[in-house]
């Protein structure tokens, strides 16, 4: 094949300020391709074209003899539809009221008498061959297009993409599936595999799959495919165990993603894009709803007038940049079409390469579709480069997504009238960290994630919930759920898409027959997935017919009162549906009291049997049991919720010492012990509670929580099994494994994700800022860091600091629900990062006369508390410190804003607020316990990265050292420990000490951190998990993480901390007095009611306490974005 000579010579580009070589990338091209030749005809086409030339070589029909003289249509204004929101949406039933109205009035179907029309005409015969002419567009033609639209598309393809390589080029094609159809024949050879989304549009996947060409899905999530899983997928590829060779060729539908409607953020893209870098991918970029960027979904009451059109250029900058803005090596392939902004019968479109590839495309082009059709090239043409040109497109096409915005919102308004809907974030799968609507039924039926472009609603069905679900339904049932669901559909006169059309994990298909659907066989030849493959990558259950079923609801063509019709028709058959489903018992979950210590110790099996129990102990125990049932569910008066717990353990402890042998006993005390986080002691019981009865179905699935609460998923998997074997139907059973495996799952691949990375987030989030990547949208209007002069003149990204007037401004953006920019948040995460990498595990603060110090404790992401705390404490300030000691996050739902705050605190004042590390600033806590749902959702997965590493940056414990004297003792005071100096000082740690005796301060101050998670053992691990307890020495954690010790000389301050400690045993005691410490103070503890001890200290060492409680708060549940806890 001919291939351009400036792809045969190595290229050399500047990227990123350095000179890089362009790689060859032929190798990518299919057999066929290399031994494809130009059609020696077509190649002389070209010359036929310069001016001058007589030309006696085409065996073409002279123009004279074609009977159409001129093309004429009346066509719309390019202003025609409004950008501005209005109340009531104009669109009805009749073909002449809605974005196409153009086209219907060309097809005699009549027009809108409230539009205002254009008259366009082409004529037969034009003064330059270049120019717009029938005798041209309807002559036989190069592949490549008539000139005029070429040029157009170029110059459009040049201004909106911005391609990184100025040499890209265009081919205009009958639209995205010729131009589909031909990559897979230029690139891909028999046996090779294509890299897909999870869900893909089914088209693709059958014009490339005649070819022996296999899909190799890669997990999804809200914004597409994952390049966590993507870089799985390559990285463990093994040819062997596959079949074939690592894909060199990735298939992606980045924006409105056809079915899901997921929409690719520009992080995302360089990610996939620098995947595509180090494993040799070419990208294909299918993109027909680029335009139709909607922008998050409002209920109606929310919604607020749009702006007057903008500017071309600063409404396409609001666009998400396509994969060509980054590509310097020239390994996308881009393809663009006229079928969702002009009309999809004119058959359209055009591909954006680099020349080597353009040209490959275009010669398979040569021998099989050829030209596009004339006529549709000559209209679009005169509309666009005669008639409307380059701003007015651009203002059409404005217009249409503001359409296509009103026709997505009056979809889900349907909806939203049809059924009560919630809003929660999801489970680790496909719907992982969106914003998603859901039925609040007592059981889920349904939910989607608005789609925030394209032209879809991905409808999930939670099938686990139907009468007739079973864990696995046989995969030669005829009829699964879903395909009864989609026949009832089809039965009230409503077709929506099946889901099993879009699946990517087929091992074989099934057409369909008219036996499938009784009644109108009107859905002949649809695909059905007959079996499931296990894909490392995803979300087995997502695929599962037995568990969920997914629909495909359009809102692009459909009038706003049959939308209103089909969802009344959806709402009907989905309640006959589910009609039978029997509510599910369970009884209120009760909030979990404050952790006050129980004597753990029982009398031992072994010492005991029958004859030993009188019938009198026994009568005792049950009337014990009796009463702790009764303070169980908080019914005795005299009980709080908060004390309720606490009380029926202490009454099942006593039944236990009358009646030891009573298996249940143990196994309510396993669950009261387990709502007071005491998970050791919880798990021993449930195990007692086994040994005694082996076949408790009740003590097993205890056991598992607790292994999971304490981030043990293997643990908990053997019990969740024991469970399910024990008792084959129990649904919670059931659910709770299904949501454990996929726990451990996704641990063990992001394990391996981690393993041999080369860059540190820290790192690539600097990079990306460098490069461009993560720019503040012109729009916000938000809360501004300082911008300061830059010392590098070749830096056009701005530097910036932090004032006291943007963190003030900062907390009442948050206080009224808003959310700052990602750039914003990774310029306050690094400033910290800077500050924090630099201070030692221990840091030591000096009390100067006149400053003082409060120490707060867990504030677990609720941010109201923490407004309320800095209110009773004071913002910090030069005389004023403020120690955090740990657990900023997760548990509540603001955990983003509380973590916020404290970090611009410290950027503000890097050496009056100190951030001690908790036990949940770390990775296996965020995953359970919600805050990595809440980064991602709301700053996407690059962000949470980048917590996570900074995390590990955070110091351990502070030492607080008053400079000037003790204050006198009062009558009766004891002397207390002092420093060598002869002054008070304070040690603070978020959990408390150690397994051995002799640990000094300095030990700790050089505890390697950086990067490092807690572990199970060791110092780091001791300071984030231990506990005290009342019994001299050390036992084990009634957590099962860490230890328990001596309290002599601890304080334990903070929101959501404990009470003062009691004094006990001297293992605090002989510590501090070996490091010349006076007190210790630590949190680690929670407080359901809000309760709290906060501690304020001064130069001399004084210190004063402080109470609070909870205060109220916006109704969202805690951990709203939790995930792989099941049903915990």
């Amino acid at each position: 094949m001919a291939q351009p000579a400036a792809m045969k010579e190595q290229q050399n580009i500047w990227v990123d300020g350095e000179e890089r070589v362009v790689p060859d990338l032929s190798h990518h091209l299919s057999d066929l391709a290399k031994n494809r030749k130009p059609s020696p005809l077509k190649q002389l086409a070209k010359y036929m074209m310069k001016p001058g030339v007589l030309s006696l070589a085409g065996g073409m029909p002279h123009p004279e003899y074609f009977p159409f003289d001129t093309l004429s249509a009346k066509v719309l204004a390019h202003d025609s539809y409004d950008t501005k929101y209005t109340e009531s949406n104009p669109t009805s039933s009749s073909h002449a009221d809605g974005p196409l109205d153009w086209f219907w009035s060309l097809i005699g179907l009549g027009g809108s008498s409230k539009k205002r029309t254009e008259d366009i005409t082409v004529p037969k015969y034009r003064p330059q061959l270049t120019d717009n002419q029938l005798a041209i567009a309807l002559q036989y033609g190069t592949s490549q297009g008539i000139i005029p639209l070429q040029k157009f598309v170029s110059e459009f393809t040049h201004k909106v993409f911005k391609p990184y390589l100025p040499t890209t080029s265009t081919t205009i094609t009958t639209g995205n599936t010729d131009a589909w159809s031909r990559i897979v024949e230029a690139f891909c050879n028999k046996g090779d595999g294509l890299l897909v989304e999870e869900w893909s549009y089914p088209t693709a996947l059958f014009a490339s799959r005649p070819h022996g060409v296999a899909p190799v899905p890669v997990a999804m999530d809200l914004e597409g495919m994952r390049s966590d899983a993507l870089e799985t997928v390559l990285k463990t590829w093994d040819e062997g165990a596959r079949g074939m060779r690592r894909p060199h060729i990735m298939y992606l539908v980045p924006i409105g993603q056809n079915p899901s409607g997921a929409t690719m953020d520009t992080q995302r893209k360089k990610e996939i894009y620098d995947l595509a870098v180090k494993y040799d991918i070419i990208i294909v970029e299918d993109d027909p709803y680029y335009f139709l960027q909607e922008g998050p979904y409002k209920p109606q009451s929310y919604r607020q007038r749009r702006a007057n059109p903008e500017e071309p250029e600063t409404w396409l900058s609001t666009l998400s940049p396509s994969f060509l803005k980054f590509d310097w090596q020239g390994r996308v392939i881009r393809l663009d079409s006229f079928s969702k902004t002009i009309a999809p019968g004119s058959r359209m479109g055009w591909v954006s390469a680099n020349p080597l590839f353009a040209d490959a495309v275009l010669r398979v082009g040569e021998t099989s579709t050829q030209a596009p059709c004339g006529f549709g090239q000559s209209m679009i043409a005169e509309l666009l480069v005669n008639h409307w040109g380059f701003d007015k497109y651009v203002r059409w096409l404005q217009g249409l997504q503001k359409q296509y915005t009103d026709r997505r919102d009056l979809l889900i308004d349907a909806i939203a009238s049809e059924f009560d809907l919630a809003e929660a974030s999801s489970a680790p799968d496909f719907f992982g960290g969106a914003r998603v609507l859901y039925e609040k039924e007592k059981d889920t039926w349904f939910s989607f994630i608005p789609p925030t472009s394209g032209m879809f609603v991905w409808v999930r069905i939670h099938l686990l919930n139907h009468p007739s679900y079973r864990a696995k339904l046989s995969p030669e049932e005829p009829t699964t759920l879903e395909g009864k669901l989609f026949v009832a559909l089809v039965e009230k006169n409503l077709i929506i898409v099946p889901g099993w059309l879009f699946t990517t994990k087929l091992e074989d298909e099934v057409p369909l027959d008219e036996t499938d659907f009784p009644g109108d066989a009107i859905v002949n030849g649809l695909m059905r997935p007959r079996a499931n493959i296990d894909d490392p990558t995803g979300d087995p259950a997502d695929h599962d017919g037995a568990q969920y079923a997914h629909f495909r609801v359009s809102f692009s063509s459909a009038s706003e009162s049959d939308m209103k019709e089909g969802m009344k028709i959806f709402a009907t058959v989905l309640r006959d549906f589910f009609r039978a489903a029997s509510s599910s018992s369970s009884g209120p979950s009760s909030p979990a009291s404050s952790p006050t210590l129980i004597d753990p110790t029982s009398p031992s099996l072994g010492t005991l049997s029958l004859k030993d129990i009188t019938d009198e102990d026994r009568a005792t125990a049950a009337e014990l049991k009796k009463l702790a049932n009764t303070a169980f569910g908080a019914i005795l008066s005299s009980y709080t919720l908060a004390n309720a717990f606490a009380e029926a353990a202490k009454l099942y402890g006593q039944a236990i010492e009358k009646n030891p042998l009573d298996s249940t006993l143990f196994c309510n005390r396993a669950y009261t012990r387990m709502k007071m986080e005491e998970n050791g002691y919880a798990i021993a019981d449930a195990t007692r509670a086994i040994e005694l009865d082996p076949k408790y179905v009740k003590a097993y699935y205890r056991r598992a929580l607790c292994q999971l609460s304490i981030i043990k998923p293997h643990l908990a998997l053997a019990d969740l099994r024991i469970v399910v074997k024990l008792d084959p139907s129990n649904k919670l059973g059931k659910a709770q494994l299904e949501a454990t495996q996929k726990l451990i799952k996704r641990m063990q691949f992001e394990a391996a994700i981690e393993v041999g990375e080369e860059e540190s987030p820290v790192s690539r989030c600097q990079e990306v800022i460098k490069d461009g990547g993560c720019e503040i949208d012109r729009n916000y209007t938000g809360p501004m860091l300082e911008i300061i002069p830059s010392s590098d003149p070749s830096s056009n990204q701005p530097k910036y600091k932090i004032t006291q007037k943007f963190v003030d401004e900062m907390i009442e953006y948050y206080r009224n629900g808003k959310s700052l920019p990602r750039r914003i948040v990774w310029e306050i995460i690094l400033g910290v990062h800077s500050i924090i990498f630099n201070e030692a595990s221990m840091v030591e603060l000096a009390l100067d006369d006149g400053v003082t110090c409060d120490i707060i404790g867990d504030t677990h992401g609720q941010f109201y508390d923490l407004l309320s705390l800095l209110e009773l404490t004071g913002p910090p300030s030069e005389t004023h410190c403020i120690l955090f000691n740990g657990d900023f996050v997760d548990r509540g739902s603001w955990s983003v804003e509380v973590v916020m705050t404290l970090f611009a605190y410290k950027w503000l004042y890097p050496h009056r607020v100190l951030l001690n590390r908790g036990n949940h600033e770390t990775k296996d806590m965020n995953k359970v316990y919600g805050f990595e749902g809440e980064v991602k959702h709301k700053h996407g997965e690059m962000t949470y990265k980048l917590f996570a590493d900074v995390f590990t940056s955070l110091p351990l414990a502070t030492l607080l050292c008053p400079t000037l004297p003790p204050s006198p003792l009062k009558k009766g005071e004891k002397q207390p420990i002092l420093s060598p100096e002869g002054r008070k000082r304070y040690f603070v740690t978020h959990g408390g000490l150690f397994s051995r005796d002799g640990v000094t301060l300095d030990e700790i101050k050089k505890i390697p951190r950086h990067g490092k998670q807690p572990g199970n053992e060791g110092l780091m691990c001791e300071l984030l998990w231990t506990d005290p307890q009342e019994a001299p020495g050390r036992g084990p954690s009634k957590r099962g993480v860490g230890i328990g010790f001596g309290m002599k000389q601890l304080h334990r301050p903070g929101n959501f901390a404990t009470n003062m400690a009691r004094t006990g045993p001297d293992v605090t005691r002989r510590w501090c007095e070996l490091n010349g410490v006076t007190a210790m103070y630590r949190s680690h503890e929670v407080r359901q009611g809000g309760y709290a001890i906060e501690v304020r200290i001064d130069a001399k060492g004084d210190t004063l306490y402080k109470t609070f409680d909870a205060v109220p708060h916006p109704p969202m549940k805690p951990m709203a974005y939790a995930s792989g806890m099941g049903l915990m």
